[in-house]
């Protein structure tokens, strides 16, 4: 992807037609958010240059990450008895585990100076997007937005949570759906449950489409099936005041 690349989203959104659907439902989506070539760089970028990270909780809930070359240098046998301890926690309702690629962090503090991912960081904290946030979800307070790219591989799961913040600073949260022919079959579907934890709705993994909803849903992305033939690609993160 040529980094002096332009970061546009399809003219033709009706913003006005998706912020009444989400004042109605709390939930909505966006189909060919970005202009079509911006959409298929951006998978390309995914799915071949990308310095992912192994992300997932400790027995305190705390999140660690590897560097993806450290985590496959790490000896199998402990690998495996990592995951499994990861995997035990996972059925208690607690924590994730997935790639991912902290962009906000990454742009601060210097990483992979020049990558292209960094044009996509900015304009998520660009005016164009944290408007779009703004209107959809009239919060003229948005004054940022977190990013992380993530890869849900075989296996990699998010189980249920909310995403109020520690200051309740988390106005919406928003998806951008990289994932190519995903099938419903393969698990990474975003689950929304209501208080008797059965499926409200649900989520099939899309290509080039924004989905932004709010925070007070319980929500959850299902485990990525074994067979699934492609990663499922997001951009993930909140709009935000200032909390």
């Amino acid at each position: 992807m040529d980094s002096n690349i332009s970061i546009k989203i399809n003219p033709d959104i009706d913003i006005k037609k998706y912020a009444a659907l989400y004042e109605e439902r709390g939930i909505v989506q966006i189909p060919d958010f970005f202009e079509t070539n911006i959409a298929e760089m951006l998978f390309k970028l995914f799915a071949t240059q990308v310095n992912w990270r192994v992300l997932y909780t400790n027995e305190r809930n705390m999140p660690v990450e590897h560097a993806y070359a450290d985590w496959l240098k790490m000896p199998e046998n402990d690998r495996n008895l990592l995951l499994n301890d990861v995997l035990l926690r996972a059925r208690e309702n607690r924590g994730y585990l997935y790639d991912f690629y902290p962009m906000v962090r990454a742009k601060q503090n210097g990483w992979d100076p020049g990558h292209t991912i960094h044009k996509l960081t900015d304009f998520i904290n660009s005016d164009i997007f944290l408007d779009i946030g703004r209107k959809l979800t009239n919060t003229p307070h948005i004054i940022r937005a977190d990013a992380a790219a993530c890869r849900y591989n075989p296996g990699h799961y998010l189980t249920r949570h909310l995403d109020f913040g520690k200051n309740n600073e988390r106005r919406a949260a928003y998806v951008l759906g990289l994932s190519k022919i995903w099938q419903p079959d393969w698990g990474g579907l975003l689950l929304f449950l209501n208080k008797k934890q059965d499926v409200e709705q649900g989520l099939l993994p899309r290509f080039n489409n924004l989905t932004v909803f709010d925070t007070k849903f319980l929500h959850s992305v299902s485990q990525v099936s074994s067979f699934a033939a492609l990663p499922r690609f997001t951009v993930s993160g909140w709009f935000r005041d200032k909390g």
